[in-house]
């Protein structure tokens, strides 16, 4: 054996290894194999399972036509989408799904949002965290509380204090927070929050938030709050309260809101308000969910066909060309395998129409293999 065939042979073997580490790597039990296959191999929204989601953003909350020239009004729509877009990547990124995706669709004046994310079916969730504005507001309480806004304004003959508004609090069940007079200016907003946590209260029990200020914003915030001290502050989120504190002493660069109903609620108010809040309002414009059993179903019979087809060729491949198809054989084998190891390394998402692909590829090596035996029988 010449050492020119020796190198062809190492080089053909060392590939081989690679491609099975990408895409295996060093598996110790059956279980961490499975489990590597699933982690490398990463499958789209239409194997996998999960919800795709179109999302409409109503440009008009954050542009006031009236006071835009048409260029300004442009700049403005384009503005608003680029950041309504990096908020909704920022939350798809923090439910933790790998392979989730936000694009825009269109133009910027078509003012949709495609998001696609695999592996999920609890679209109620999704759709409430991406669709929550998470503009949070902590007010100073001037008076209050009082059954209804209603009863409020009419307690003080329809007129209210110069710099205040009537708020509605928010209502859980049968009860509800009723309604504040509060200071028109915010003390502080969602922008001036660098992180958000859910937490339990160790004298309540209950589920709050906690949430840390920016340190820009702190110092502030401690003056606030030690010149307040025994007076009420509102927090109030996407336009209602959802909880009335009295401060208690001198706080620099933490707060928590109160009142919240679950770990599930702390957590998605935390996340919202980690995310940032959207500059505009936006709803559902379209929705599609595909079933996990559905994705499995397409991989199963996926599989079946492809398997079929493969038998198929190799079949005719070692039958009609007898030796040189043997060796075709193996290099399609290794041609898929490559493919394969190449996807796993870049993290490339594995769909039906790439499976496709896939499938196109071996046979047009096939077809290619065979005009080269066909030119060199």
């Amino acid at each position: 054996m010449s050492n020119i065939l020796k190198l062809k042979i190492l080089s053909i073997i060392a590939v081989v290894l690679a491609s099975v580490y990408f895409i295996v790597g060093l598996p110790r039990s059956r279980n961490e194999l499975l489990s590597n296959l699933r982690t490398n191999i990463r499958l789209g929204l239409d194997l996998r399972g999960g919800i795709d989601l179109i999302l409409r953003v109503h440009l008009r909350d954050a542009i006031d036509a009236k006071a835009l020239k048409p260029a300004e009004e442009a700049r403005r729509r384009t503005e608003v989408m680029n950041q309504t877009l990096h908020v909704i990547e920022r939350k798809v990124n923090a439910l933790g799904v790998s392979e989730a995706t936000a694009q825009l669709i269109g133009s910027h004046e078509d003012s949709e949002i495609l998001v696609e994310i695999p592996g999920v079916d609890d679209s109620a969730r999704i759709k409430r965290i991406l669709t929550t504005a998470a503009a949070l507001e902590w007010r100073d309480v001037k008076d209050g509380p009082f059954p209804n806004c209603g009863s409020a304004l009419a307690s003080r003959g329809g007129l209210l204090p110069l710099n205040t508004q009537l708020v509605e609090g928010t209502t859980r069940g049968d009860r509800s927070l009723g309604c504040y007079l509060l200071a028109k200016n915010s003390v502080i907003r969602g922008s001036d929050i660098r992180n958000a946590q859910p937490a339990q209260s160790p004298l309540s029990g209950g589920w709050v938030t906690t949430f840390t200020l920016s340190q820009d914003v702190a110092p502030r915030f401690e003056a606030y709050t030690q010149a307040n001290i025994n007076n009420r502050a509102a927090s109030v989120l996407d336009g209602k309260i959802v909880s009335v504190a009295t401060i208690i002493n001198r706080i620099r660069d933490t707060g928590q809101i109160t009142g919240l109903a679950s770990f599930q609620e702390a957590s998605e108010l935390a996340l919202n308000l980690r995310t940032g809040s959207l500059p505009a309002r936006i709803d559902i414009a379209g929705e599609h969910v595909v079933g996990p059993s559905l994705g499995a179903d397409s991989i199963r019979q996926g599989m079946r066909a492809g398997a079929a087809g493969l038998a198929a060729v190799l079949t005719v491949m070692c039958t009609y060309y007898k030796g040189a198809g043997i060796n075709a054989t193996v290099a399609l084998l290794l041609n898929a395998l490559i493919l394969v190891a190449t996807l796993s390394h870049l993290d490339a998402v594995l769909t039906l129409p790439g499976i496709a692909g896939v499938i196109l590829t071996i046979g047009m090596a096939v077809d290619s293999k065979r005009a080269d035996f066909r030119a060199h029988p």
